[in-house]
């Protein structure tokens, strides 16, 4: 059936067990925003293993919404929409 048969099938089968993510990274931050889940932003000067996940840290919020910003604005200067109607700038 192909080399991809089985994870096809998984997908199927469980949809719980896939989820889509997007992540970026700078020299200090790292965050992982998934579909399914809960977000993780990570400090990688002070805790490169990524250890602590301090998405819920109200201190962090600006550099979360900062990255979140970051990771949109490549989305839309990257994505390839035939159907988008309007100028994309930013």
């Amino acid at each position: 059936m192909g080399h991809y048969f089985e994870k096809l099938k998984l997908q199927q089968d469980d949809p719980t067990t896939v989820a889509r993510a997007a992540m970026i990274r700078t020299r200090e931050w790292k965050l992982v925003i998934r579909s399914a889940g809960k977000e993780e932003l990570y400090d990688l000067k002070n805790d490169p293993q990524e250890l602590y996940n301090r998405i819920d840290d109200p201190a962090l919020s600006e550099v979360r919404n900062d990255l979140q910003g970051r990771l949109l604005r490549w989305y839309l200067r990257t994505s390839d929409n035939p159907h988008w109607e309007h100028e994309r700038s930013i």
